[in-house]
């Protein structure tokens, strides 16, 4: 305090407690930080970054939300499509969901063709091993859709990629679906008491010691899909074309015994979740038909050559059509329904 009466006056000054570089040179250099700006480039960088990451963010938000709707799900029905052009095509997709690997894996691939003016079927058995371009997912086998399809998000899932690709190939439209997960056709032949199929040519399965042996038989559930599906099968009968044609013979017969009137009772109280975009008339519409008259079955085998896949995600046997292209495919699909140049089991 000062002499004379006079009041101290104290300021407060805030020193760095230490720094390497010169007070002055310290202090130049904070005040050329607090004066600098951005430029107007600068500025206008900035913003435009800003509003890609938010776009981003919401194209991301509104992507998630589509992709989980039931209608991005959907798979168009155009069944009154194909009754006007007197052809009406149903993809039958059979799979198996081994779900301890969350994995979908494709069991068989059937065409199923209508003439609503006349009544006939065809049912055209595709290769599960059919080396195509799914999508634009690149070159995969055929099978590979529904897998490939559900990590991709793409729409319709599983059926609409397998459709989408089956209408490139084979050049005809898919009206509509139905796709059979393997336990369901194992309900569905036992809620119907069994089917009946004709063996045509007599073979072992060693992997439960079964004899299946040439003529008509009667097959439960469990039986029916060892005729069908299983891999242990030697000889002739282990051929993928010929295992196709079973598989055909199981699908027709559950479809043809499930149009009597207690059989749909049985199966419609089955809980077998969303297997088909088909109305509740249109499938009684098709069981009718194919109680009434016998499919005629349909194989590729004659127009197919088995070749090595040695991919970085894939490897093993798959097979692509001999002539290089699928131009002779194709006029068979279109001609089932012509006598001429017909390629049967």
């Amino acid at each position: 305090m000062q002499q004379g009466g006079e009041r101290e006056t104290m300021t407060t000054e805030i020193f760095p407690l230490y720094s390497r570089l010169d007070p002055e040179i310290t202090a130049r250099l904070r005040a050329r930080a607090l004066a600098a700006k951005a430029t107007t480039a600068q500025s206008a960088l900035e913003y435009i970054l800003f509003a890609i990451f938010g776009a981003t963010i919401l194209i991301a938000a509104i992507a998630l939300i589509v992709t989980n709707s039931a209608s991005f799900r959907r798979v168009p029905n155009l069944v009154s499509e194909g009754i006007r052009a007197d052809r009406v095509n149903i993809l039958v997709l059979q799979t198996y969901h081994a779900r301890d690997r969350d994995v979908i894996t494709t069991d068989a691939l059937m065409l199923l063709s209508i003439k609503p003016s006349t009544h006939e079927v065809a049912v055209t058995s595709i290769p599960r091993d059919l080396w195509v371009k799914l999508g634009n997912y690149g070159q995969r086998r055929l099978g590979a859709a529904p897998a490939v399809a559900k990590s991709a998000g793409y729409p319709g899932e599983g059926p609409g990629l397998t459709a989408d690709t089956i209408e490139t190939v084979l050049g005809q439209p898919v009206h509509a679906y139905v796709k059979i997960e393997r336990h369901d056709l194992l309900q569905a032949i036992n809620a119907v008491g069994g089917i009946d199929v004709n063996i045509e040519r007599s073979f072992y399965e060693y992997g439960r010691r079964d004899r299946f042996m040439r003529g008509r038989h009667h097959l439960g559930g469990q039986r029916a899909l060892r005729y069908a599906f299983s891999p242990f099968v030697l000889g002739p009968a282990a051929d993928r074309f010929a295992r196709e044609a079973r598989q055909e013979q199981i699908i027709a017969a559950l479809a043809a015994k499930a149009s009597s009137p207690q059989n749909v009772a049985r199966l419609s109280s089955l809980s077998v979740g969303e297997h088909t975009n088909l109305t509740t008339q249109q499938i009684g519409w098709v069981a009718a038909t194919l109680s009434s008259r016998e499919p005629r079955r349909v194989t590729l085998g004659p127009y197919m050559d088995t070749f090595q896949v040695e991919t970085i995600a894939d490897t093993g046997e798959a097979v692509r059509p001999r002539s290089g292209d699928f131009r002779q495919i194709r006029d068979l699909v279109a001609n089932l329904f012509t006598p001429t140049a017909i390629a049967t089991n």
